[in-house]
């Protein structure tokens, strides 16, 4: 079938979404785009699936979202039936149509009589990774699109452990939701006969976010270090994504008392109107974090993309410039931290951190620097100390 023909069936469909069939009507005038919207079929791989939202099997839409669900419910019929009672955990993150794709995934596994849970809001792939756990969940789907720009969005599935999913799972998934041919055909339930049947139910995650805490504490060491230079300045952006909420929650809990957001990034924005890039490991992405910085005299500068599937971290160099470590220099510092002051041999110490979200790294990070600051030095500093006692 060519392009055209695809196109066709999707503009025949009498039950085609509304919003999707205005879309068409705007793409016909541009047959370039309307070509790569309906030419090929967007990939569905390790990954999961990201691309631009829009009409068409090359998009992402409530048709490539049900397809993938679909395939995710085939997946876990595949199991047995102890694997499926335990359902799905769905959240998203603030980029476009989130919540609406969210609720279609709902409606394609409540058909299938998968139990589903569903965030009431946006929220982070760490909270998300701990309900799959914390909630004995079978898998749990992440509405993101990553560090991709505004018009973007996808579908990320997420394994029991609440980790990334097998070579061997991910294989399987993938074949099955390639099996699914007409995606325009995919049945889905109501959402208020799944509420009735208990197939549905609305995390108010107050509870989970209680057990998360509780969690976070137990990996962070020094309660005491953390007591004695609670005023350590610290500056936070979450880039307006889902991190916003949980992250400054975790500070607080942790006790951490001289916290400032960037107040111009803290609200969730599909736009990203303020941000030019949403990598936290650029330092672009830090230029109104920087201003807080300097103005505050910041000890250390967090960013977290979008999804806070990743966290990243600047302070200040020798020449009293924001430097965003990179991913080697913040474990030198952690894992230095881990061995020496919590006394956790180094093997133990790489497993650990392997294990830790982006939101208990970036609390483990401010242990860290608290633990410099009580040394009167920097964490710049910190990392030339190690540098140089490693010989680097």
């Amino acid at each position: 079938m060519d392009w055209i023909e695809e196109y066709e069936k999707w503009k025949q469909f009498d039950d085609l979404d509304s919003g999707i069939r205005h879309q068409l009507k705007v793409f016909e005038r541009d047959l370039s785009e309307l070509e790569d919207c309906f030419d090929q079929t967007i990939t569905f791989d390790q990954d999961g699936m990201c691309g631009e939202i829009g009409p068409g099997p090359n998009r992402i839409n409530i048709y490539t979202i049900r397809k993938a669900a679909e395939g995710l419910a085939r997946y876990m019929e595949a199991q047995s039936i102890y694997h499926r009672v335990r359902g799905v955990v769905i959240a998203y993150d603030s980029r476009f149509r989130s919540t609406e794709f969210a609720l279609e995934v709902v409606k394609t596994l409540g058909i299938h009589g998968i139990p589903v849970y569903l965030f009431d809001r946006l929220r982070p792939v760490p909270l998300l990774n701990f309900a799959i756990r914390y909630l004995h969940a079978y898998a749990g789907v992440m509405i993101t699109a990553g560090q991709h720009t505004a018009e973007y969005n996808g579908f990320r599935v997420y394994g029991p452990d609440g980790e990334n999913l097998s070579d061997e799972e991910a294989g399987l998934l993938i074949y099955k939701v390639n099996q699914v041919k007409e995606q325009l055909a995919i049945k889905i339930a109501d959402k208020d006969e799944l509420l009735h049947l208990k197939l549905l139910k609305i995390l108010h995650d107050n509870e989970l976010e209680r057990a998360y805490m509780m969690e976070l504490k137990k990996i962070t060491g020094k309660a005491e270090l953390i007591q004695a230079y609670h005023d350590l300045c610290i500056v936070y952006t979450p880039l307006h994504g889902a991190g916003n909420s949980l992250v400054r929650n975790c500070f607080d809990s942790i006790g951490f008392t001289n916290v400032h957001v960037v107040v111009e990034q803290e609200l969730a924005d599909p736009t990203f109107s303020t941000v030019t890039c949403l990598n936290p490991e650029d330092i672009e992405a830090y230029t109104l974090a920087i201003e807080y910085g300097a103005r505050l005299d910041a000890a250390i500068l967090f960013a977290t993309d979008p999804d806070v599937n990743q966290v990243g971290v600047a302070v200040k160099n020798c020449e009293d410039i924001y430097q965003v470590l990179t991913k080697t220099e913040r474990n030198a510092l952690l894992l230095d931290y881990l061995n020496n002051i919590v006394n956790m041999p180094l093997n133990s110490g790489q497993e650990f951190l392997k294990a830790r979200d982006a939101v208990q790294i970036c609390m483990l990070l401010a242990e860290v620097a608290v633990y410099y600051k009580s040394k009167a030095m920097t964490l710049f500093e910190g990392l030339l100390e190690i540098t140089e006692k490693s010989g680097g």
